[in-house]
């Protein structure tokens, strides 16, 4: 047993070119004490599903299969496979490999920089201004994996939040950094896409190019905290569902509609305007906008979120 001990400090064991460990592998897998799961990678544990294990250990796996390389573009911001399994890496050449519950998608590009934020297992993650500026990449979903990228109108609300926290300088000075690091990355594409939203959200420059309700709001200037909305208004609509022609769930979705009404035109965004037939409040255009459970009354929820965005 004592010989067997360092092989099984962990639960995930990778090859290597050490010809006495190869052997000793063997040794071990001809025992029943270890087991492959997946091309140079080994477990000691015998039991659990090879994608659960895989999983567990994603991080330590990539480092060792792919040192140096960049955890970037969605998963820069996510720090886990989605939930159909991607991850994205910056490595030095392009290649997609399947694990056991995870697809790992190597993207060629640069490697770590010295803005970028060294991690765990000889990993790096993508400093703030890359990962923004490798999210307004272009992507796409193929194969019936993800895109690489997050959603516009996330990037939008991330800037925005950024706005809130770090005031105008503080996101000037972001921009700034994402022009310098840009011209390194090659990216100088993404930075004027970057730029024209900062503006737009500075109330610089039209702000047709926003597609998020709260970057929307803030360039028209008319800025609102969601957070506070969502405080006071919790999101479950299950009462609704459960019973929508309930006294209690058409005064909800009337006041939905009028408090959608109220943004949509204070936003001046016409084609947003709420549908008639809405079911349900979360189908709302306004999506954060939902009164199934909340716990004011439908007039005191009015109040709260005209308090957030005045009409004068």
């Amino acid at each position: 047993m004592a010989k067997n001990t360092l092989i099984n400090v962990h639960e995930i064991v990778m090859a290597t070119s050490d010809k006495s460990e190869t052997a000793r592998k063997t040794d071990l897998m001809r025992s029943g004490e270890l087991r492959k799961i997946a091309p140079k990678i080994y477990t000691t544990n015998m039991e659990d599903d090879p994608s659960v294990i895989v999983k567990r250990h994603i991080f330590y796996i990539l480092g060792q299969l792919y040192p140096h390389a960049v955890i970037s573009h969605r998963s820069a911001f996510e720090f886990k496979p989605t939930d159909e399994g991607d991850i994205y890496l910056t490595y030095s050449y392009t290649k997609n490999i399947s694990l056991p519950g995870v697809t790992v998608h190597l993207i060629e590009g640069p490697a770590g920089m010295a803005n970028d934020m060294p991690f765990i297992e000889n990993l790096y993650v993508s400093s703030n201004e890359r990962r923004v500026l490798e999210n307004l990449q272009k992507g796409r979903a193929r194969n019936g994996s993800t895109s690489k990228c997050l959603p516009r109108e996330t990037i939008e609300q991330y800037l925005e939040k950024m706005l809130q926290v770090n005031g105008e300088s503080g996101l000037n000075e972001f921009r700034d950094k994402a022009r310098t690091i840009s011209a390194t990355l090659g990216m100088e594409q993404e930075f004027d896409l970057l730029n024209k939203i900062i503006s737009a959200i500075l109330s610089t420059k039209p702000s047709s190019i926003l597609t998020s309700t709260g970057a929307i709001a803030r360039a028209a200037g008319q800025p609102y905290d969601a957070d506070r909305i969502n405080l006071f208004l919790p999101t479950s609509t299950s009462k609704i569902r459960q019973n929508p022609s309930s006294e209690t769930s058409r005064s909800s979705r009337a006041t939905s509609r009028t408090i959608s009404k109220v943004l949509n035109s204070k936003l001046k965004r016409p084609e947003l305007s709420s549908r008639p037939d809405s079911q349900y409040p979360h189908e709302m255009p306004i999506p954060m906008m939902s009164w199934a459970h909340s716990r004011l009354s439908p007039a005191d929820a009015r109040c709260a979120v005209l308090r957030i965005l005045p009409l004068n």
